[in-house]
């Protein structure tokens, strides 16, 4: 998930921001709670709730249960709106496997793997099952 956050803020250099995440996993539902604080251009801290679960048609894959974005001060809810970050992370999250896939991939193609696949579930109430299929670059 820090990957999935990461990739939401790319491309705004003139950000400075530190993420603190905590996940969970109950009832085969995972949730990532967390805050970005952000110290310029403007100081805020933003908080956010990403729920994910099991698709009951298609094994392997994850659907997005609930997202919540927020920020604790006005300037922080105004630029939130103007970068379109809820916006983005809807997007980014309406398919979590593949943000997932995008994340491993910018690890481990540095270590030389290729990722060609990925399934992902939540079994036994509160594991995270992930198969990878990969390939020597």
């Amino acid at each position: 998930m820090q990957g999935i956050v990461g990739g939401l803020l790319s491309g705004q250099e003139q950000i400075s921001a530190t993420t603190i995440l905590e996940s969970t996993i109950k009832q085969n539902v995972g949730v990532v709670k967390g805050t970005v604080s952000v110290a310029r251009p403007i100081k805020t801290e933003i908080s956010i709730g990403v729920s994910l679960g099991n698709k009951p048609d298609k094994p392997g894959q994850l659907k997005l249960r609930q997202l919540k974005i927020g920020a604790n001060n006005l300037k922080g809810k105004a630029a939130l709106g103007a970068l379109g970050i809820k916006a983005k992370a809807e997007s980014v999250l309406q398919n979590p496997n593949k943000a997932l896939a995008d994340a491993l991939k910018t690890q481990l193609e540095p270590r030389g793997v290729n990722l060609k696949g990925l399934g992902v579930a939540f079994i036994n109430g509160d594991k995270l099952f992930i198969k990878l299929v990969g390939e020597a670059a």
